[in-house]
């Protein structure tokens, strides 16, 4: 649940990105939030959301492929080395799967502007 409830929040907020800058008022109005009525351009903001977006669906496409080789796999009899093989792959798969939730905040540490940063 967890992992499909953060690609949701990515999709809205992808939803939400081109409702807030189109030129279209009739699609801007979808954005309620005070901000959004105002188009900012703000570049970092949205290459980080596409990062974001492109490397969660990279990394969501092996967990796909191996629901589906399960699925079509799941009546023929397995010797215990392709057992093996196979349990060796589902753990690969989950771990990048998991790896969905860690990415936006290594990748808002390495992209975010220096200048924030002040000396004490």
């Amino acid at each position: 649940m967890p992992l499909s409830a953060s690609s949701w929040f990515i999709v809205a907020t992808c939803v939400d990105r081109y409702a807030s800058s189109s030129t279209s008022a009739r699609i801007r109005s979808f954005s309620q939030v005070k901000v959004s009525q105002r188009v900012v351009c703000d570049r970092q903001l949205t290459i980080m959301l596409i990062v974001q977006f492109l490397l969660f669906q990279i990394s969501s496409l092996p967990i796909s492929i191996q629901r589906i080789y399960a699925q079509i796999t799941i009546d023929e009899i397995k010797s215990s080395q392709r057992i093996q093989i196979e349990i060796f792959f589902v753990e690969v798969v989950n771990y990048t799967a998991f790896t969905n939730t860690t990415t936006p905040f290594y990748m808002f540490i390495h992209l975010q502007r220096q200048a924030n940063v002040e000396p004490i």
